[in-house]
């Protein structure tokens, strides 16, 4: 693009296997690419596509995206950006939408949704990005409402507001529920991940609601009755759901 160019509607910008290295510098910080002249901020794109990208993540916390496959609009070339595709992550390919604000001074809206896989939840996210100067790097980080859910059947869902970047994340307050809308199990507390070569977690939970009946599935046994049968008390304790003097 010249920099004398006002204004411009692409119909396509497809990119295909694009392979993107980002190193994390101090603190965690991204030096991203900088375009050599001054590019239009009205440029439309009807379709921004991708096909078969990859996005390395280098450095404390190595993280790497593969088959990234994207379908995205964008009303200029600072957003609000929409899109939808998928990405193997964990081993698992993983689907996605999302809906973006357009790029504002050291922020940006984000909405995304990413879909359960094999061993992996769904995500529910609704907040903002934020960037953070760091020398001529950025330090970026997502704050705003999350929530975790395993597949249907399971009935379990972790939610709360979410602080996270390159290092970790943490939920203060987090809900957890098992069972339900009519939770058979309520807990609350908070939780911590540190990401890195070996990765921590931690969690601090606390029992809201126990419902013995639904936790187990049973549906016509009392939990009084459930309790005077000596293998059902040997397996709650096993599990720590239950003690006695």
């Amino acid at each position: 693009w010249s920099s004398d160019v006002c204004s411009s509607d692409l119909t396509e910008a497809a990119f295909d296997r694009p392979d993107i290295e980002l190193r994390l510098g101090e603190a965690g910080a991204i030096a991203f690419p900088r375009p050599s002249g001054r590019l239009p901020e009205e440029v439309r794109f009807e379709k921004i596509v991708v096909r078969n990208g990859r996005l390395r993540i280098v450095g404390q916390a190595p993280l790497e995206l593969a088959g990234l496959d994207l379908e995205a609009e964008a009303t200029s070339i600072l957003g609000p950006f929409r899109g939808a595709g998928s990405v193997v992550a964990a081993g698992a390919r993983i689907g996605f939408r999302f809906t973006t604000g357009a790029v504002e001074p050291e922020r940006m809206r984000l909405k995304l949704v990413t879909d359960a896989a094999d061993g992996v939840p769904r995500a529910d996210l609704d907040g903002v990005v934020v960037f953070t100067s760091a020398g001529d790097a950025h330090r970026v980080a997502f704050e705003g409402a999350a929530s975790f859910s395993g597949p249907e059947l399971s009935g379990w869902r972790l939610s709360g507001p979410l602080k996270a970047d390159v290092a970790g994340l943490s939920v203060d307050p987090l809900e957890a529920k098992i069972g339900g809308d009519e939770a058979a199990l309520s807990l609350g507390g908070s939780g911590a991940i540190d990401f890195g070569a070996r990765p921590q977690a931690r969690f601090t939970l606390a029992a809201r609601q126990f419902d013995v009946d639904r936790l187990l599935g049973l549906q016509n046994a009392s939990a009084s009755a459930l309790l005077d049968r000596k293998s059902t008390r040997s397996e709650l304790q096993s599990r720590g759901l239950i003690s006695y003097a």
